[in-house]
């Protein structure tokens, strides 16, 4: 959604009359500086946006060019790296460690040469798609916006749940952006709504959502169901929704001084990137060293400590990382 957010919104317009003065539309992050503020319309909703000029294949190209670029980098080197590693110790995806350059390349075409990777393969796909959704967003009205993304995820998510009851789906490298095209549209219309007033009730719900979302993982691995546990984790589940939904509603709420962000919170969130791409190193590598736990008490406090430091060992990597000009770019 924030991709959707940050990435819809019209910066090919022609120049126009400077926005109304007002917080920004969501929390600040690095590219906050380009957004449209939208005035106040009814409802809390931007009203109807100008029609926007058209993007010729040059322009279009040189959009896409530079937003691939951006995550083009990190896709290289982790990939790289984590089939690498995962050779190299003989631990994580059979098809890798045991399928030889082949299995490799399936891995990869799969898009995930890593388990988490797979978010980068889904940002390429919404990045060149992109360009054309701009042009439709931009002729509908918020009403006709909100339409269009509700139903696109909602799509999405009987999808998931055919998939689960008749055991079909999977997706590959180049598909697998499809389902998540209504969490992008949605992500675009949320940020040009006004922000929520209040931030405790939408994180509540939020929190509520994703321990249901974990609670049902829990369910589904204790049933020994394949296709359950597959389906429990996946965002498409209608828990992971209302959670995504409401901790964006919660993130970008107002604060009691009225705004929306915070200067101390955009260079932490800049870093999330890294953290994300980086935390599976620090993670299999104290998991392999701890013992096995034993009992719901040891296995919490085991998962505590993985967790802790996969945040604080990718988060130190991330700032070290960042300071060095080569490196940087893959962070």
């Amino acid at each position: 959604m924030i991709s959707g957010a940050l990435l819809l919104r019209d910066r090919e317009r022609p120049r126009s009359p400077a926005p109304p003065a007002g917080p920004p539309a969501v929390a600040p992050t690095s590219s906050a500086r380009d957004r449209v503020v939208p005035p106040a319309g009814a409802g809390g909703a931007a009203p109807a946006s100008e029609p926007v000029a058209p993007l010729g294949p040059k322009r279009i190209g040189a959009v896409t060019a530079r937003r691939l670029g951006r995550i083009g980098w990190p896709l290289l080197f982790w990939s790289v790296a984590y089939l690498g590693l995962q050779r190299w110790f003989g631990a994580g995806d059979p098809r890798i460690t045991e399928g030889g350059p082949a299995g490799m390349l399936d891995a990869v075409l799969l898009g995930r040469p890593m388990y988490h990777l797979y978010y980068l393969f889904i940002a390429a796909g919404l990045y060149l798609l992109a360009p054309f959704l701009r042009l439709v967003v931009h002729g509908l009205t918020p009403e006709g916006n909100r339409l269009l993304a509700v139903g696109a995820l909602a799509l999405a998510v009987v999808s998931g749940l055919l998939d689960w009851r008749l055991g079909t789906g999977g997706a590959n490298a180049v598909s697998l952006f499809v389902p998540f095209v209504g969490y992008f549209l949605l992500g675009h219309h949320l940020a040009n709504l006004r922000p929520a007033r209040r931030r405790w009730p939408w994180l509540t719900v939020g929190v509520l959502a994703a321990a249901a979302c974990w609670g049902a993982y829990l369910l589904a691995v204790r049933s020994g169901a394949p296709a359950a546990v597959d389906y429990t984790e996946s965002f498409l589940h209608p828990a992971a929704v209302l959670a995504a939904v409401a901790l964006f509603a919660g993130v970008t709420a107002r604060s009691a001084t009225g705004s929306v962000g915070s200067a101390r919170t955009e260079r932490p969130s800049g870093r999330t990137f890294g953290v994300y791409l980086a935390h599976p190193v620090f993670i299999a590598g104290l998991g392999a060293m701890l013992p096995q736990a034993e009992g719901l008490g040891g296995g919490l406090a085991q998962l505590a400590a993985l967790w802790t430091a996969g945040l604080a060992g990718s988060l130190a990597l991330v700032m070290v990382w960042e300071r060095l000009p080569l490196l940087r770019k893959v962070v």
